[in-house]
């Protein structure tokens, strides 16, 4: 049995692509978003959390955007083919490290609240063990892209390709699978 998979990972069109549609959703996530989301007596977290998603969603778009438009001004194609790896490099790892990092936090910052008693986390509230265990996926989460991310960037530096070639090649024998009374002869 083969498997064989490659992920592609850059094209000049997908990065004017990616970085256009990040700087439009941050920018209504940012600034829409947060007057229509606001009502009288609603707490004030919503909007917070909107800007804070637009606003990471619009950083990232203009770290691609801008680079991408400066590589316009790149005559040789081959500087603005190896301009536009850096680019999909740099903003890949920055969007995963926007994720990666504030998910692997999460249990650390709600165990600290929970022990210091801030946030209302009461001790023998079942919601703040549930809040936890929670926490505790989103950080299991992060670490995973962490390390994933630590892998993959550091194979894309050494190869400086367009794609990761994860190949598992193997051969199953289902003789040694089967008990010995039921084998082939």
């Amino acid at each position: 049995m083969r498997w064989r998979r490659s992920i592609w990972l850059t094209s000049p069109a997908r990065l004017w692509a990616a970085s256009v549609v990040f700087v439009v959703l941050g920018t209504l996530l940012a600034f829409a978003a947060p007057p229509l989301l606001e009502s009288p007596g609603q707490d004030e977290a919503v909007p917070l959390v909107t800007r804070t998603l637009g606003g990471t969603f619009l950083v990232l778009g203009l770290v691609v955007l801008l680079p991408m438009l400066l590589s316009l001004r790149l005559a040789d194609p081959a500087s603005r083919k190896r301009f536009h790896w850096w680019i999909n490099f740099v903003g890949g790892l920055l969007g995963a490290l926007a994720f990666g990092v504030p998910a692997a936090l999460a249990f650390p910052v709600m165990f600290v609240a929970y022990q210091r008693g801030l946030a209302s986390l009461d001790p023998n509230d079942a919601d703040a063990a549930h809040n936890l265990a929670i926490a505790a996926v989103f950080s299991l989460s992060g670490v995973v892209v962490l390390v994933a991310l630590f892998v993959v960037a550091r194979r894309l530096l050494r190869t400086k390709g367009d794609s990761i070639d994860f190949s598992f090649e193997t051969e199953i024998d289902l003789n040694r699978l089967l008990p010995r009374r039921t084998r082939r002869r």
